[in-house]
Protein backbone atom coordinates (compact mmCIF):
# COMPACT_ATOMS: atom_id res chain seq x y z
CA UNK A 1 0.00 0.00 0.00
CA UNK A 2 0.98 3.57 -1.10
CA UNK A 3 -0.37 6.41 0.33
CA UNK A 4 0.30 9.92 -0.68
CA UNK A 5 -0.98 13.28 0.69
CA UNK A 6 -1.77 16.06 -1.11
CA UNK A 7 -0.67 18.80 0.89
CA UNK A 8 2.72 16.92 2.08
CA UNK A 9 5.97 15.46 0.15
CA UNK A 10 5.47 12.94 3.09
CA UNK A 11 3.97 9.56 1.58
CA UNK A 12 4.06 6.02 3.15
CA UNK A 13 4.82 2.71 1.79
CA UNK A 14 3.87 -0.77 3.04
CA UNK A 15 4.00 -3.74 1.64
CA UNK A 16 2.81 -7.30 3.44
CA UNK A 17 1.52 -10.83 3.75
CA UNK A 18 -2.13 -10.40 5.44
CA UNK A 19 -0.98 -12.22 8.31
CA UNK A 20 1.92 -9.95 9.08
CA UNK A 21 1.66 -6.79 11.07
CA UNK A 22 1.98 -3.12 9.95
CA UNK A 23 4.86 -1.27 9.21
CA UNK A 24 4.63 2.05 7.04
CA UNK A 25 7.94 3.12 6.24
CA UNK A 26 7.99 6.79 5.57
CA UNK A 27 9.22 8.57 1.85
CA UNK A 28 9.09 11.59 -0.21
CA UNK A 29 7.20 12.15 -3.23
CA UNK A 30 7.89 15.70 -5.02
CA UNK A 31 5.21 18.26 -5.56
CA UNK A 32 5.60 17.67 -9.49
CA UNK A 33 4.40 13.97 -9.23
CA UNK A 34 2.23 14.58 -6.21
CA UNK A 35 0.18 17.08 -8.66
CA UNK A 36 -0.34 14.53 -11.34
CA UNK A 37 -1.21 12.02 -9.23
CA UNK A 38 -4.35 13.71 -7.99
CA UNK A 39 -5.07 15.91 -11.21
CA UNK A 40 -5.63 12.09 -12.42
CA UNK A 41 -7.44 11.32 -9.35
CA UNK A 42 -9.54 13.89 -10.24
CA UNK A 43 -10.14 13.59 -13.63
CA UNK A 44 -11.63 10.03 -12.14
CA UNK A 45 -13.71 11.93 -9.90
CA UNK A 46 -11.72 10.99 -6.89
CA UNK A 47 -13.47 7.42 -7.55
CA UNK A 48 -16.65 8.43 -6.24
CA UNK A 49 -18.94 6.31 -8.27
CA UNK A 50 -16.87 4.87 -11.26
CA UNK A 51 -16.69 1.59 -12.41
CA UNK A 52 -12.91 1.05 -14.09
CA UNK A 53 -12.83 -2.70 -14.68
CA UNK A 54 -13.02 -4.21 -17.61
CA UNK A 55 -15.37 -6.81 -16.43
CA UNK A 56 -13.99 -9.61 -19.05
CA UNK A 57 -12.63 -12.93 -18.47
CA UNK A 58 -8.65 -12.56 -18.64
CA UNK A 59 -6.43 -13.55 -15.97
CA UNK A 60 -6.55 -12.64 -12.62
CA UNK A 61 -3.65 -10.20 -12.59
CA UNK A 62 -4.65 -9.01 -8.64
CA UNK A 63 -7.29 -6.82 -7.25
CA UNK A 64 -5.57 -3.05 -7.16
CA UNK A 65 -7.81 -0.30 -5.35
CA UNK A 66 -7.69 3.65 -5.40
CA UNK A 67 -8.92 5.36 -2.67
CA UNK A 68 -9.21 9.26 -1.68
CA UNK A 69 -9.88 10.72 1.18
CA UNK A 70 -10.38 14.49 2.65
CA UNK A 71 -11.82 14.56 6.19
CA UNK A 72 -14.42 12.63 6.57
CA UNK A 73 -15.41 12.05 2.74
CA UNK A 74 -13.61 8.94 1.19
CA UNK A 75 -14.03 7.19 -2.29
CA UNK A 76 -12.46 3.90 -3.57
CA UNK A 77 -12.76 1.94 -6.77
CA UNK A 78 -11.42 -1.56 -7.38
CA UNK A 79 -10.57 -3.39 -9.82
CA UNK A 80 -8.35 -6.50 -11.58
CA UNK A 81 -7.30 -4.65 -15.15
CA UNK A 82 -8.91 -1.11 -16.94
CA UNK A 83 -8.02 0.07 -20.35
CA UNK A 84 -9.24 3.69 -18.74
CA UNK A 85 -6.38 5.98 -19.58
CA UNK A 86 -5.75 7.96 -16.70
CA UNK A 87 -6.32 5.10 -14.40
CA UNK A 88 -3.93 3.08 -16.17
CA UNK A 89 -1.18 6.14 -15.49
CA UNK A 90 -1.99 6.20 -12.04
CA UNK A 91 -1.44 2.88 -11.71
CA UNK A 92 2.12 3.39 -13.47
CA UNK A 93 3.11 5.93 -11.22
CA UNK A 94 2.05 3.74 -8.02
CA UNK A 95 3.57 0.55 -9.51
CA UNK A 96 6.60 2.73 -10.49
CA UNK A 97 6.61 4.34 -7.04
CA UNK A 98 6.57 0.45 -5.00
CA UNK A 99 9.55 -0.30 -7.52
CA UNK A 100 11.77 2.96 -6.62
CA UNK A 101 11.07 2.01 -2.73
CA UNK A 102 12.04 -1.56 -3.60
CA UNK A 103 15.25 -0.44 -5.01
CA UNK A 104 16.08 1.69 -1.94
CA UNK A 105 15.61 -1.06 0.29
CA UNK A 106 17.30 -3.42 -1.93
CA UNK A 107 20.28 -0.82 -1.95
CA UNK A 108 20.34 0.00 1.90
CA UNK A 109 20.58 -3.49 2.66
CA UNK A 110 23.31 -4.56 0.35
CA UNK A 111 25.27 -1.13 1.46
CA UNK A 112 25.11 -2.87 4.94
CA UNK A 113 25.24 -6.73 4.59
CA UNK A 114 26.49 -7.26 1.41
CA UNK A 115 29.27 -4.96 -0.34
CA UNK A 116 29.82 -7.68 -2.95
CA UNK A 117 25.64 -7.89 -3.99
CA UNK A 118 25.87 -3.94 -4.53
CA UNK A 119 26.65 -4.23 -7.97
CA UNK A 120 23.82 -6.55 -8.88
CA UNK A 121 21.49 -4.42 -7.01
CA UNK A 122 22.47 -1.31 -9.32
CA UNK A 123 22.34 -3.90 -12.57
CA UNK A 124 18.49 -3.90 -11.49
CA UNK A 125 18.02 -0.43 -10.56
CA UNK A 126 19.50 0.14 -13.99
CA UNK A 127 17.24 -1.91 -15.50
CA UNK A 128 14.11 -0.63 -14.49
CA UNK A 129 15.31 3.30 -15.27
CA UNK A 130 16.39 2.41 -19.13
CA UNK A 131 12.67 1.59 -19.21
CA UNK A 132 11.65 4.51 -17.53
CA UNK A 133 9.76 2.59 -15.01
CA UNK A 134 10.75 4.76 -11.91
CA UNK A 135 9.05 8.28 -11.67
CA UNK A 136 11.24 9.82 -9.10
CA UNK A 137 14.86 8.38 -9.51
CA UNK A 138 15.95 10.98 -8.27
CA UNK A 139 15.20 9.98 -4.62
CA UNK A 140 18.00 7.26 -5.27
CA UNK A 141 21.31 9.87 -5.22
CA UNK A 142 21.99 9.56 -1.87
CA UNK A 143 22.78 6.11 -1.98
CA UNK A 144 24.73 6.64 -5.20
CA UNK A 145 26.59 8.88 -4.14
CA UNK A 146 27.35 6.65 -0.85
CA UNK A 147 27.99 3.76 -2.85
CA UNK A 148 30.33 6.00 -5.53
CA UNK A 149 32.28 7.56 -2.46
CA UNK A 150 32.98 4.32 -0.77
CA UNK A 151 36.73 2.63 -1.26
CA UNK A 152 34.87 -0.26 0.49
CA UNK A 153 32.67 -1.45 -2.43
CA UNK A 154 34.39 -3.18 -5.22
CA UNK A 155 35.29 0.07 -8.03
CA UNK A 156 32.96 -1.78 -10.73
CA UNK A 157 30.32 -0.77 -8.13
CA UNK A 158 31.67 2.38 -7.50
CA UNK A 159 31.71 3.38 -11.74
CA UNK A 160 28.21 2.52 -11.98
CA UNK A 161 27.07 4.16 -9.17
CA UNK A 162 28.64 7.43 -10.57
CA UNK A 163 27.39 6.74 -13.97
CA UNK A 164 23.97 6.40 -12.87
CA UNK A 165 23.86 9.03 -10.36
CA UNK A 166 25.33 11.37 -13.42
CA UNK A 167 22.64 10.07 -15.69
CA UNK A 168 20.11 11.08 -13.23
CA UNK A 169 21.38 14.16 -12.62
CA UNK A 170 21.78 15.39 -15.85
CA UNK A 171 18.07 14.51 -16.74
CA UNK A 172 16.95 16.11 -13.56
CA UNK A 173 18.61 19.54 -13.94
CA UNK A 174 16.50 22.19 -15.61
CA UNK A 175 17.37 22.99 -19.28
CA UNK A 176 19.24 26.54 -19.22
CA UNK A 177 19.02 28.76 -22.46
CA UNK A 178 22.12 30.24 -23.29
CA UNK A 179 22.76 33.71 -25.94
Amino acid sequence: MISVREDSDAATYEIRQLDEDSSALPFEVGPRLRAKMFELAGELNHFNGIDIDLHRKIANLGEKTFRWERGTESHEVKFNYTLNSPANQLLQIFEGLARQQEHLTLLARRIKYDRLGVNDALLQFESDLNRKLLPEPQRLLPALDQIANDSRFVEIARQRARYLAERIRHVSEPVSSSK
